[in-house]
């Protein structure tokens, strides 16, 4: 292992074990907190015109209140504050965000804000090539994100790693490469 691998190695072990509580999130609870926020948008806010959702992890929650909102424009953005092994870039990279225009509002969608950094760069992005109003929507949310969405189901503590079921065979593979041992008998008991 060189150098630069191994000061990799300490910032993806610096992050996980940093993290001492762990969340599922089952598919029928994103279900569920889907249900809620759709009802909250439209009580709040009348449906949007179109969903832009941050890939990877805002596909799920678009493509739910796009049911519930009854929205069929949906727009992905390619993401992406950390690497495959969790390892923190030095800022969010997106593949380019499309001018986007609505008549009522955009609502820009993510699974979580941990740092905030993806949703915010988004909202940025977005802003930055339209004047139509962004509303900004999550499933979570973490106290040390640096932007509060408009809406989001729940809120857990900045050391607490949410695992959604989705993402069940990524997650163990971040474990087992930083011999997360914690981690991998939270995933053995509760997937």
């Amino acid at each position: 292992m060189d150098a630069k691998e191994s000061r990799n190695l300490g910032k993806v072990l610096n992050f996980e074990l940093g993290k001492k509580r762990f969340v599922k999130v089952s598919f029928k609870e994103m279900k569920k907190y889907s249900e809620d926020l759709a009802t909250e948008i439209l009580k709040r806010y009348g449906p949007p015109d179109v969903i832009v959702y941050a890939q990877r992890g805002g596909m799920l929650i678009a493509r739910l209140l796009s049911d519930a909102l009854n929205v069929r424009n949906l727009v992905c953005i390619s993401a992406m504050y950390y690497s495959k092994s969790n390892t923190r870039y030095a800022s969010v990279k997106t593949g380019g965000v499309p001018k986007i225009d609505a008549k009522s509002y955009i609502l820009v969608v993510d699974d979580i804000a941990d740092t905030g950094k993806t949703l915010k760069t988004l909202c940025s992005g977005i802003r930055s090539k339209s004047r139509s109003k962004v509303i900004t929507c999550t499933f979570g949310m973490k106290p040390q994100s640096v932007i509060k969405p408009d809406l989001c189901d729940f809120r857990v503590s900045n050391d607490t790693w949410v695992i959604f079921e989705y993402e069940e065979f990524e997650t163990t593979r971040n474990f087992s490469q930083t011999g997360n041992e914690a981690g991998l008998r939270f995933i053995k008991q509760n997937f």
